[in-house]
Order: structure tokens, then sequence, then C-alpha cells
């Protein structure tokens, strides 16, 4: 099995596994070499939902995030939290690196994976 699918089945059981997720919906999977993309879209309990879209290398049999946007909105598809490093924002310390806290707001990130923003998910938005 590649490792490409052992990420998927890894990502798809720790999505099942989390009790604040009622279900999620997998959009996209692919995988191609040593690179791969996924798009998910996961709802909680809450009501919140979250958009969840990565292309990814492997790298040293590492996951090195590639390009990622992670969008999560409440029950009325009111932006909470968008982390994404599209490139349209090189006024930022850490370009391309950026959060968007509001739809007005934009402050310098980092670098973050996937399952970073499902614990920061968990940790700061009650369930």
């Amino acid at each position: 099995m590649s490792e490409e699918l052992d990420y998927f089945i890894y990502l798809k059981a720790t999505l099942t596994a989390n009790p604040n997720i009622l279900k999620f919906n997998i959009l996209r999977e692919i995988f191609f070499g040593e690179e791969g993309l996924f798009r998910y879209k996961i709802f909680y309990a809450n009501g919140n939902v979250l958009e969840a879209y990565q292309k990814f290398q492997i790298q040293s049999r590492k996951i090195i995030p590639i390009r990622y946007s992670f969008h999560l909105q409440d029950r009325n598809s009111n932006l909470i939290t968008r982390w994404d490093n599209a490139p349209h924002h090189p006024e930022l310390e850490n370009f391309p690196y950026h959060i968007h806290e509001t739809e007005d707001k934009v402050i310098s990130g980092k670098l973050i994976s996937f399952e970073e923003v499902l614990s920061l998910v968990d940790r700061d938005h009650s369930f």
C-alpha cells in the first residue's frame, strides 16, 4: 500500500474517531507519485463546518503540505477562521502563510497541517 493511501486512511480514521464531528464528506482524494491532495467537508456537532483542502508531498516518509485552505464557518455560513497559504497577502510577515480571522482581518500565520487545524478547532470552539 502506498504512503498516500496510508495517509488518507489515517485522516479518515482521525475524523471518524473525533466525537465532535457528526459526519464528513469526501469531495476529492487523489494521489500521484509522491504527491496527493484531498478535499473534505466536515460537519461538527455544534453546527460549524470545516472545508479542508490540502495538496501535499511525501518526503522521507513525512507529509509536507504544499497548498492548503482550511475554512471554518458557523451554521449560517459566516467565516470563523480560515488558514491558508494562497499567495495573495505579500505584505504579511511569513508570506504566504496567513489566517483570516474575519472577512476583513487577515494576520500572518505559519505553515500548518490539517491535524493541527483539527486540534485548534477542537480546542477553540466549544462543543
